[in-house]
């Protein structure tokens, strides 16, 4: 089920900085591609789900089942569906964002071989909260990073397979080229939020895209800049024994809690409460939230089914409006997650203690590795599969699957 999005890239951005030749392609015209929307919306459905869960189960399939009708199934191009293009303008922004996070991370994760991004802000409050001065150059002040802003934290850092880590800010519009430029104007401050020291700095990149409306004339298209911008923070050579633990704690917390060990994923994501618990609290205060939740947590791994060494969570619908791909009519769709047992068991060894992840552990770089997809719903002009369905694979050990029936 794959449909055309064109993407774009402003060379001239990188100013005196060394252009990644993988990008080359995409410079002046740019470059149109199939992007395959039913891995589109796992990608949505992974990034939407947060390192620390409060336990609305319903969000946490939400993500992937409530767009499946958002697109006009009879155009080649990624286009919005008339009945979505009329939607409130409150639901129309959280679209606007779902789909910019959604098409910029799709691709890029792809592009740059990125193991599984990890929201900025988890990642800033990790760090901080947890080593402190460790962390930082003695000239830099302990950040503060806001939610919005010129000092809000980009929305994603990712590590690429070479060890390189990156900065991403996303930004989504349906109002056209103008609101973008807007956009990625206001993006250029957050996406400098993070300066990762300089043997392992990436690129630090402002993604944004435009969502056309089918009937409108228009093409969906995501733009990619990377302006030159002051560091509000960086990250001293120190701390790149750290680098890795937040996007560790982070991704796995979140797969854990898909699968509904929930309490795990929470004391994996945030061990001793600093993410949950505001700094100013006392030690005691936060000594009782964690001891509260060990509680919780003992409770949850007795009520926890292990089936053949996996843990496994579902959830089916009927469709409100059949999808029609060639000649196959879908009218129902599953989403399943399942995880082995040795995530439950590695995260339940960590326990509450602060100590870092290294960055070179074995079986979390294996945990987390590079999202893999794979998918049976071919072109319109083949006869689809009567039970058509995209995988998505983050890491060795969980597999979230959309089938459509």
């Amino acid at each position: 089920m794959k449909y055309r999005v064109h993407i774009k890239i402003r060379k001239t951005s990188w100013g005196g900085r060394k252009f990644p030749r993988k990008f080359q392609s995409y410079t002046r015209m740019g470059k149109s591609e199939n992007l395959d929307y039913l891995q589109l919306l796992h990608t949505i459905g992974k990034i939407t789900v947060p390192p620390i869960s409060n336990g609305f189960s319903l969000a946490e399939y939400w993500a992937q089942l409530r767009y499946v009708h958002a697109i006009d199934c009879k155009s080649k191009g990624l286009l919005l569906s008339p009945q979505y293009a009329e939607l409130d303008p409150h639901q129309k922004t959280i679209l606007s964002d779902d789909f910019g996070m959604g098409i910029s991370m799709y691709w890029l994760e792809k592009k740059m071989c990125l193991r599984p991004p990890i929201e900025g802000y988890y990642y800033i409050k990790n760090s901080f909260g947890r080593y402190g001065r460790k962390v930082l150059p003695k000239n830099i002040a302990k950040p503060r990073p806001a939610k919005r802003g010129p000092r809000k934290s980009p929305d994603f850092i990712a590590e690429d397979a070479s060890g390189f880590w990156h900065v991403i800010e996303c930004k989504g519009t349906q109002s056209g080229t103008h609101a973008r430029a807007k956009q990625i104007k206001r993006g250029k401050g957050q996406k400098t939020t993070i300066l990762f020291p300089r043997s392992v700095r990436g690129e630090r990149l402002v993604a944004a895209t435009k969502i056309a409306i089918s009937g409108s004339g228009d093409r969906t298209e995501l733009l990619i800049e990377d302006p030159s911008e002051e560091p509000i923070l960086q990250f001293s050579e120190s701390y790149k024994p750290y680098l890795s633990d937040p996007l560790f704690r982070g991704t796995v917390a979140k797969v854990l809690s898909l699968v509904g060990a929930r309490q795990l994923g929470r004391q994996l994501a945030s061990p001793s409460g600093l993410i949950e618990r505001p700094f100013h609290q006392t030690w005691k205060e936060r000594s009782n939230f964690v001891e509260a939740r060990r509680a919780s947590l003992e409770q949850e791994l007795k009520e926890l089914k292990i089936k053949s060494g996996q843990i496994s969570r579902e959830m089916s619908t009927e469709l409100v409006q059949p999808i029609i791909w060639g000649s196959r009519t879908y009218r129902s769709a599953t989403l399943r997650y399942r995880c082995d047992s040795e995530l439950i068991d590695s995260a339940r060894e960590l326990g509450d203690s602060d100590e870092p992840i290294e960055s070179g552990s074995e079986f979390w770089k294996r945990a987390t590795d590079i999202t893999r997809f794979e998918s049976n719903l071919q072109g319109r002009t083949t006869e689809g599969p009567s039970e058509a369905f995209a995988k998505m694979k983050i890491g060795e050990f969980f597999v979230s699957e959309l089938i459509l029936r």
